[in-house]
C-alpha cells in the first residue's frame, strides 16, 4: 500500500494500492495522510483531512475512511461532525488546543469510547506502563512518534523528531538503538514510524517467498 501526495500546498492526495511487483491495482482521489490499516476481513481503514470553518477560522480536521478490498468506499467518520461526542470524552477545557494522542472508536458505530495518550487500561482508567528516560528530558518529541508492544513483552519506540528508534524492556532498559544515518547538517532526519514485522513478511519483501 502506498500513499502519494500530489501537492504539499493542498489537501489533494492519491491513495494507491500496488502489488508486490509495483503494479497499480487501484487508486482513489482522497485527501489521505499517514495511516492505512487492513482489517481482518480484508477491508481497509485510512485517515483523511478536511478543512471546515470553526470559530471563524479555517481548521483542518481528520476523519476515517473505510474502503472495500477493491477500493470502493464503504463509509467515513469525521471528527468535525462529531465534535460534541469527542468533547464529551476528553477532559480538556480548550479543545483544538490539545493534541489528541490516541482515541478508541467502536467498530461499526464509530462511538468514541475513550481517549488517552500512553499505555493504559481503558476499563480501570489506570496507567499500565510508561517509559521515562534518565534524565526524563532525554526522551521527548512534540510531534509524530510511535510505539509497538512486542511479543517478547518489550516495546519498540520511535522518537521521530530525533531520528531514533529503540527497544526497551518492561523495566525500562534499552536493548538496542538505531539512529537514522541520514542527516541535514548536524540534525538527523525525521523517522515517522518504526514497526517490527514478522520474519515471513521481511522474506517476501526481500524476494525470498
Amino acid at each position: 500500500m502506498n500513499i502519494r501526495r500530489k501537492s504539499p500546498q493542498s489537501l489533494g492526495s492519491v491513495l494507491m494500492r500496488i502489488d508486490w511487483d509495483s503494479n497499480v491495482l487501484w487508486q482513489k482521489d482522497i485527501p489521505v495522510h499517514h495511516d492505512v490499516a487492513q482489517a481482518p476481513d480484508g477491508t481497509f481503514y485510512t485517515l483523511f483531512r478536511e478543512v471546515q470553518n470553526h470559530r471563524d477560522l479555517r481548521v483542518e480536521f481528520c476523519g476515517i475512511v473505510h474502503l472495500e478490498d477493491g477500493g470502493e468506499e464503504i463509509e467515513r467518520w469525521s471528527t468535525y461532525q462529531h465534535l460534541d461526542d469527542i468533547m464529551s470524552v476528553l477532559d480538556t477545557r480548550s479543545f483544538l488546543d490539545t493534541v489528541l494522542d490516541s482515541a478508541v472508536l467502536e467498530r461499526g458505530t464509530y462511538r468514541l469510547l475513550w481517549s488517552w495518550g500512553i499505555e493504559v487500561d481503558p476499563e480501570r482508567e489506570t496507567i499500565v506502563w510508561e517509559y521515562t528516560a534518565r534524565p526524563p528530558e532525554d526522551f521527548y518529541y512534540p510531534t509524530r512518534g510511535s510505539s509497538q508492544r512486542l511479543k517478547n513483552g518489550n516495546a519498540l519506540i520511535c522518537e521521530s523528531d530525533k531520528g531514533r528508534a529503540f527497544e526497551v524492556t518492561p523495566k525500562g532498559e534499552i536493548v538496542w538503538m538505531w539512529l537514522n544515518p541520514e542527516t541535514v547538517g548536524d540534525v538527523r532526519k525525521t523517522v515517522y514510524r518504526m514497526i517490527r514485522h514478522p520474519l515471513p513478511v521481511i522474506e517476501r519483501l526481500l524476494g525470498g517467498g
